[in-house]
């Protein structure tokens, strides 16, 4: 019997999980079944009780991240990070996990980026930039510089994260683009981009100069206008695929206990290229 998976979020036509999951299916000959589920904010809580118990497992994504904690075991590393994006449906029981983490890391230590000692910038404060964030202190960064829309939402959300550490600044978007701001890397950890809102970015051409490192989380487009003024800027740029691909791997080794080695990784990487 097929193993039945799926992504939860509330908005899904550009996501390329059901390719990357049919390719780990492929490459580890698993039985398996990857959907799309898209959920508004008031069908999250039936699904999560009651629809969710047909599945193995699934993955969560934008803006349900947070949200879907309540309904779950959390794992300590989630915990931590105050976000999941995994869920395991053991025993009759949820269990919530963050791949992110797992995916970002490996994706910077890939591109030899190296945040250790060294001034970061994220644009965002939802669940994928907590695991960016939590990444960056347990690297003993010497700043995390915090960009946002709203200062005080963005301090609430993320207090359990970010108190008592002294290097971190939250700031709002003007004061990026009037302040004397630069730093080794900036993380676009909001949705501005994606597709089809492909024209949008974050951040203007002129900020993007002060930055050595753009990395966007986003995938689709390959090369968001973001990446594109750090490519322009003669700045190294790097897009989302990457972690895609290892928070995904790292996602199946939970639904499946099982190890899934870096050349099984390199091999589906290769066949999205």
């Amino acid at each position: 019997m097929k193993k039945k998976l799926g992504l939860i979020g509330e908005k899904l036509p550009h996501s390329l999980s059901p390719k990357l999951h049919k390719e780990i299916f492929k490459n580890l000959d698993i039985q398996g079944d990857y959907s799309l589920i898209e959920l508004k904010e008031n069908q999250l809580e039936k699904f999560l009780t009651k629809d969710i118990y047909s599945y193995l497992g699934v993955n969560i994504t934008i803006p349900y991240k947070i949200k879907s904690m309540d309904f779950v075991e959390v794992s300590k590393e989630a915990q931590e990070i105050g976000a999941i994006n995994t869920i395991l449906v053991k025993d009759g029981k949820l269990f919530g996990y963050n791949t992110d983490y797992f995916g970002f890391k490996r994706m910077l230590e890939e591109n030899n980026i190296f945040v250790d000692g060294k001034d970061t910038f994220i644009l965002g404060a939802g669940g994928g930039a907590r695991a960016v964030i939590k990444y960056f202190l347990d690297r003993d960064v010497k700043s995390i510089t915090i960009v946002v829309r709203n200062i005080q939402k963005a301090k609430i959300q993320l207090d359990s994260l970010i108190k008592n550490k002294e290097n971190i600044e939250i700031i709002d978007f003007k004061t990026l683009e009037y302040g004397n701001y630069n730093g080794y890397i900036v993380v676009n950890c909001t949705p501005v981009g994606m597709y089809p809102n492909v024209e949008n970015s974050p951040i203007t051409k002129e900020v993007s100069k002060n930055f050595e490192n753009s990395v966007d989380l986003i995938y689709n487009p390959l090369e968001t206008k973001f990446l594109k003024f750090a490519r322009e800027n003669n700045k190294n740029s790097l897009n989302g695929m990457y972690m895609l691909i290892a928070q995904g791997v790292a996602s199946e080794e939970i639904w499946n206990n099982i190890n899934i080695s870096k050349e099984v990784i390199e091999k589906i990487i290769k066949s999205f290229e």
